[in-house]
């Protein structure tokens, strides 16, 4: 098993309850997901996503069971979930916290932690902590790029 940890932020001129509203809302978190092949929305909390993913010399499809299992509006959000695909198992974390900089800006801290295992994981953590970390800034910056068009 591998675990991959990434954190990072980013600010955006939007005000908090804008950004805590699309940050926790299953289906534009889903859609910032590279190569998305599907999107099922089972409810306000939980989405399923099948997305194409190449990690190292394995390419294919994924599929990710998404929950948010925390939720401190406007300040907090948590993701969980589960992935399956490449011959490969992953238990993923995915949280944002939220802070006012001033009525129309806010800055997102983002932490991504998750245990993967399987065909991926005997690429060796190196070649699976680089294509995980592309993956994750891919997904990143979906939202962040998203969230600055409403603007």
């Amino acid at each position: 098993m591998v675990k991959i940890e990434q954190k990072g932020y980013f600010e955006v001129n939007e005000n908090i309850n804008s950004v805590y509203e699309y940050l926790t809302n299953p289906e534009k978190v889903a859609k910032a997901f590279p190569i998305v092949e599907n999107i099922n929305i089972i409810d306000k909390d939980s989405f399923d996503v099948k997305v194409k993913l190449k990690i190292g010399i394995i390419h294919g499809s994924a599929d990710l069971k998404l929950k948010f299992v925390e939720k401190n509006s406007p300040f907090y959000a948590k993701i969980t979930g589960i992935g399956n695909g490449l011959k490969s198992t992953m238990n993923l974390e995915l949280s944002f916290e939220l802070k006012d900089i001033n009525s129309n800006k806010t800055l997102v801290n983002w932490t991504f932690v998750a245990d993967i295992s399987g065909m991926a994981a005997s690429l060796g953590s190196h070649v699976l902590k680089s294509s995980s970390e592309n993956i994750v800034n891919q997904v990143i910056n979906n939202l962040k790029n998203n969230l600055s068009k409403k603007t």
